[in-house]
């Protein structure tokens, strides 16, 4: 059975949260996420987290001292944006998205 979330999640916008959390060295405070990947936060709170954290790509963990939620990309995370790569190069845009 299909999960909701991942059906409701464009693969274009999991491809740039995962892209965006490898190029800032694994982890980033989800609001600097939101930007740097170019997601609309309703798109992101709306489907896009849902799907990454039901198929395990990220981890959201709470840093209680600084009070800010760092979202973590997953070794799972990591080898699907390594094959999406492999399969689609270029292909898939790295821009900003709606």
């Amino acid at each position: 059975m299909e999960k909701e979330g991942v059906r409701a999640a464009r693969l274009v916008h999991i491809y740039a949260v995962l892209l965006a959390l490898r190029e800032a060295g694994g982890e980033l405070p989800t609001t600097e996420l939101i930007e740097k990947s170019g997601i609309v936060a309703a798109t992101y709170y709306g489907t896009v987290r849902k799907a990454l954290l039901e198929l395990e790509l990220i981890e959201e963990v709470v840093e209680r001292q600084a009070r800010i939620k760092l979202v973590r990309i997953t070794d799972k995370g990591r080898k699907l944006l390594e094959c999406l790569e492999n399969i689609v190069g270029d292909k898939i845009p790295n821009s900003k998205f709606s």
